[in-house]
C-alpha cells in the first residue's frame, strides 16, 4: 500500500485502509498489537488520538513509518482544535504588554500595585497611574 500525501485526513483512516488491504478484522489486529479491541476501535474511528508507542507498534505491524502516522494524527488534532477554539485577542495583547515592560519587577519594587497579570485592564490601570497617562499601544 502506497501512502500518498493528503490521501488520508486522519491516522484512523490510514490504519483502517491498511486493515482492509490485509483483510484483517479489528479483533485480529487487536490481538497482534496486544491491545483492547475497544481501544483499537476508538483509534480507528478517530475518537482516541494515536500516541507514539502505538505508532511504533503500527509501524512494526503495517510498515507505515511511525513519523508519518504521528504527523497525520497531529495535523488532524490541530485542525480539530482550530474548529472548536475561539480566537483570544486578549492573549496576544497580554503577551505584548508583558513582553514590553517588566511588570513583575515593577510590582516587586512597589512601583505598581499587585495585579493579576491575566487581568489586562488592571495591569493597564496600574501602568497608566504609574506613567501618568492613558494606556497606549506603546508605553514610553
Amino acid at each position: 500500500m502506497e501512502i500518498r500525501a493528503g490521501e488520508y485526513q486522519t491516522a484512523g483512516q490510514l490504519l483502517s485502509a491498511k486493515l482492509r488491504d490485509l483483510g484483517w478484522t479489528k479483533r485480529v489486529l487487536a490481538s497482534v498489537l496486544e491491545i483492547d479491541q475497544t481501544t483499537l476501535g476508538r483509534i480507528l474511528s478517530d475518537k482516541k488520538s494515536l500516541d507514539a508507542t502505538l505508532a511504533i507498534a503500527f509501524e512494526e505491524v503495517f510498515g507505515i513509518p511511525a513519523e508519518k502516522l504521528l504527523t497525520v494524527q497531529q495535523e488532524y488534532d490541530l485542525a480539530k482544535a482550530r474548529l472548536i477554539t475561539s480566537p483570544n485577542p486578549g492573549r496576544a495583547h497580554r503577551a505584548q504588554l508583558l513582553s514590553e515592560l517588566p511588570i513583575a519587577e515593577m510590582v516587586s519594587r512597589g512601583w505598581i500595585g499587585p495585579v493579576d497579570v491575566r487581568d489586562v485592564g488592571a495591569v493597564e490601570a496600574e501602568l497608566a497611574a504609574f506613567f501618568g497617562n492613558e494606556y497606549s499601544d506603546r508605553w514610553p
